[in-house]
This record gives C-alpha cells, structure tokens and sequence, in this order.
C-alpha cells in the first residue's frame, strides 16, 4: 500500500510540473514572434540568421560562420512546417518564465519538401559585423535545425513574454 501512494503522490508531482509548462510553439507571443520583423520588435534576432533579412541592432557577435537561412521564403517554409509538427516531446516553456528553452529538431522529422537548404557566412559588414553580406556558394542539407526561445521582460514592465530568441540549421 506503501508504495501505491508513493506513487500516487509521483503521478501528481509529474501532472503539476507539467502543467506549469506548455509547448512554446503555442504561446501568442511565441507566434508573434516568428516572422523577422514581429521578432526584432520583440528583442529576438532571428534575422542575424536570415540571409535577405536586416540583422536587429545592437547585436555584439559577428555573424562570420554562422549558419543561416538564404532567403525569407526558406525561412517561412521550415518555421510553418515546424509549428504545425506533432511531437511527443515539444519544446516547453514555463509557465511563469524562465531561463532559454533549446530545442533542436532532427531534420528527418520533417517533411522532404520541407527541408530547407542553411548556407554559412562567409563575410560580414565593416560597419555591422552582425550583418553578413555574403554566403557560402553551396548550401548544405542540415542534419538538425536549432530553435531557442526566450523570455523577456521589457524596461518598465513587470510581466514578460516568451518569444523566439533565435533559430539556426546545423551544419553536422
């Protein structure tokens, strides 16, 4: 009897942890947040990975070697295909907020159509090394696609949003 409660006790620790969190992939914010512009406003910087997209300001790193998408098109194909993608374990992101949520996608879990080519950078702006302005002349077929998702808490508001931080293809 002992060990029946015990793990009675188990079963509704693990139902309320998990249902703190819920797929990132379906919070209004996330959403908003897909699409280059919506995701600068909202302090992401998906666009240092999307070729024909201006980086966001502000951005420290270079985006020399980075992985990236070529096109916004590309970029739209992978992240629809990703978002209507039943898995059995999809990113979740607490409730409450908390720290970056990573999530990486093998890319046989997609549809062959839905595979989109990364490229890597090759050369950066002189004036904003966040900003590549030339590719690598192949693309290659990703092994897995990254998604990072963050939350944050805007100057002089009290509550936070999560948004979609960053998205990459993996070269190996």
């Amino acid at each position: 009897m002992c060990l029946s409660v015990g793990l009675a006790i188990a079963h509704l620790l693990l139902a309320a942890v998990t249902a703190q969190a819920k797929d990132c992939r379906t919070i209004p914010s996330v959403q908003h947040s897909l699409q280059p512009a919506g995701n600068a406003a909202a302090g992401g910087h998906i666009g240092k990975h999307i070729f024909d997209v201006q980086a966001p300001p502000g951005l420290n790193s270079s985006a020399l070697n980075n992985t990236m998408y070529d096109t916004t098109a590309h970029w739209t194909t992978l992240i629809t295909a990703f978002q209507a993608l039943v898995l059995p374990h999809p990113p979740q992101c607490a409730v409450a907020g908390g720290g970056n949520v990573a999530f990486i996608l093998p890319s046989a879990d997609l549809a062959q159509a839905d595979r989109v080519p990364g490229y890597e950078c090759t050369a950066v702006s002189a004036v904003y090394a966040a900003q590549c302005i030339t590719l690598s002349a192949h693309s290659f077929a990703p092994v897995r696609y990254a998604f990072v998702y963050k939350y944050v808490i805007p100057a002089g508001v009290q509550d936070g949003n999560w948004i979609l931080l960053t998205a990459y293809p993996y070269m190996y």
